[in-house]
């Protein structure tokens, strides 16, 4: 049995952010990117298909870049609708937070970036591997005599 390793896309534009917060996961299978080219960002999570997204919104003060964030979190889980994004923007920007919210992401951050919250935050949000479940029958695998005392009652 292969257990897949969690996976965390981080799409944060500012590279000094971007390796704080990859250095903040080293438990799971980080990849990262700026979210500013749109086909990558989609490129990279059907190559990816990770179970988190962590997605710098911007700070929400041009209405065009506010758009242009929220258009890439629906086309995001448009193609993964499983996947948990969690929305980070500048503390002045709960407008933008709420509206990601409301189109699916999963949890929104305000930065700054703490990285004990943050700790706290995407484990929540990335589930556990899934086990495996054997496939063998119920008869292969328990006592008839169970199997009949089942039956029979």
């Amino acid at each position: 049995m292969t257990q897949r390793h969690r996976r965390l896309l981080i799409l944060e534009n500012d590279p000094q952010l971007r390796a704080e917060l990859e250095s903040n996961f080293r438990d799971l299978d980080v990849s990262s990117a700026a979210s500013g080219d749109h086909a990558q960002v989609m490129a990279l999570l059907r190559r990816l298909e990770p179970d988190v997204v962590l997605f710098d919104l911007g700070d929400g003060r041009g209405a065009a870049e506010a758009r242009a964030s929220l258009e890439l979190m629906r086309h995001m889980l448009a193609l993964a609708p499983d996947t948990k994004v969690i929305a980070m923007t500048s503390h002045d920007a709960r407008e933008l937070a709420v509206h990601a919210v409301g189109l699916g992401a999963t949890d929104f951050y305000f930065k700054p970036i703490d990285p004990v919250v943050l700790s706290l935050v995407v484990p929540v949000a990335v589930p556990e591997p899934a086990t495996e479940v054997s496939a063998v029958p119920v008869a292969a695998a328990w006592p008839v005599a169970a199997v009949w005392l089942l039956v029979a009652a």
